[in-house]
């Protein structure tokens, strides 16, 4: 069984990589194979609507969205985190989602994977982070797990300085909660 987590972060050891990778420790804790991917230091570039893919089953553009689609595929679960930028998603995670049109182009499908997701901000923009995560997922007819409680989305957590969450003991116990939770849902839908 192998857990993708990816950090929709551009900003390398902060609090949405922290947490995806506690969430990953305890994947890997529960029997999980794990990998971690973030889109800092990585470009990719936003979807044109240009068509090119449904002629030649590949983006024309030439970066690094094919990683992470490739990646993704091959997961049986996905933990994909993101900061609150301007109350949603960031711009890279945005382009992410609309480049994965490509992978429909190309016959392959996220169906029946389990994905989670986490929000990381500081005042207002979880439910929306969350929910285009989860809208991503739902999409791409995935299986959407969460710890529980409100909102009953994803892991919400609440920071405001870099690192900052590597002291919280409340969203450290959330992320390993939600990375044994994906991983426990794969573990029942195999079987």
């Amino acid at each position: 069984m192998k857990i993708l987590g990816i950090s929709g972060s551009p900003r390398k050891e902060g609090n949405t990589e922290i947490l995806v990778r506690e969430a990953l420790k305890a994947a890997e804790e529960a029997g999980a194979e794990v990998e971690y991917l973030s889109v800092a230091g990585k470009t990719i570039k936003p979807c044109e609507a240009c068509d090119y893919c449904v002629a030649h089953k590949r983006c024309h553009h030439d970066d690094d969205a094919d990683l992470f689609i490739e990646k993704m595929v091959a997961a049986d679960g996905i933990i994909m985190a993101s900061p609150v930028y301007f109350g949603n998603v960031t711009g890279q995670v945005k382009s992410l989602i609309d480049r994965e049109r490509v992978m429909w182009r190309q016959g392959k499908t996220l169906a029946d994977k389990v994905g989670a997701s986490i929000a990381v901000g500081w005042k207002w923009g979880f439910f929306e982070t969350l929910a285009s995560l989860d809208a991503f997922f739902l999409i791409n007819k995935m299986v959407v797990v969460s710890n529980g409680g409100v909102p009953g989305l994803g892991l919400m957590v609440f920071s405001r300085d870099k690192g900052e969450v590597s002291t919280n003991d409340e969203a450290l116990q959330g992320a390993r909660d939600l990375g044994v939770r994906v991983v426990e849902t794969v573990k029942k839908m195999s079987g």
